[in-house]
């Protein structure tokens, strides 16, 4: 059992790379309040076990690397979440400056802290205090990201968000058409629009972003 005195366990659950160990020094330098180690992790398994044993206080992640890792879905995000709220495990979700997704869909994953990159770097520091020594679990997201969801708005319709949520759920073109009383020849230019604005070439990516936002639970 870990003991008051000991420094807090902050686990990274991030890409191994000069900006995750810059990231460090300056929170260790910045962050002066409280005691804390660094653990990189780069493996769902190896996080879940840290996290099952009780030796991490804080974890800080970045969206794109989940949405990248080939081992993460639905099943590894809902035992995530679980898992830290019955360990007292408080999160901080950084989001790249050029993030594609809708950004409504992200923060409502409800991270402790969520945070865009391009945020100046006194934000993160910020934060982290109030996660690390106030123990302030209310969430928080940065400026930057709330004025993002204010534009993201016109990315793609509402036809368009639709044609990819029934996508999601398993429909072809061609059952969606007929549902929705159109051509197959609109649903798919309707596909094709969406993808193309979300910069990605096909729906898997997007039924990925659905596993990671929990949207198939909306």
């Amino acid at each position: 059992m870990k003991n008051d005195k000991d420094p807090s366990v902050v686990a990274m659950f991030y890409d191994a790379n000069i900006f995750q160990q810059l990231l460090f020094y300056y929170l260790k330098k910045e962050v002066r309040e409280c005691a804390f180690q660094l653990e990189t992790i780069q493996s769902a398994d190896s996080l879940f076990e840290m996290i099952s044993s009780g030796r991490v206080d804080v974890l800080i992640t970045h969206f794109r690397f989940m949405l990248n890792l080939p081992d993460w879905g639905l099943p590894e995000n809902i035992s995530l979440e679980q898992l830290c709220r019955r360990h007292g495990v408080r999160r901080i979700l950084l989001i790249d400056d050029d993030e594609r997704w809708p950004l409504s869909r992200i923060i409502n994953m409800k991270y402790e802290v969520t945070l865009s990159l391009k945020e100046d770097v006194d934000e993160l520091a910020a934060a982290f205090k109030r996660l690390l020594c106030q123990n302030v679990a209310v969430p928080y997201v940065s400026p930057g990201l709330r004025k993002g969801t204010r534009r993201e708005h016109a990315s793609l319709s509402s036809k368009e968000w639709e044609v990819l949520w029934l996508l999601a759920q398993g429909q072809s073109l061609s059952e969606i058409a007929s549902w929705k009383r159109r051509s197959v020849s609109t649903i798919a230019t309707q596909k094709h629009n969406a993808l193309k604005k979300l910069g990605i070439s096909n729906s898997g990516e997007f039924i990925k972003f659905l596993q990671i936002t929990g949207g198939f639970n909306v």
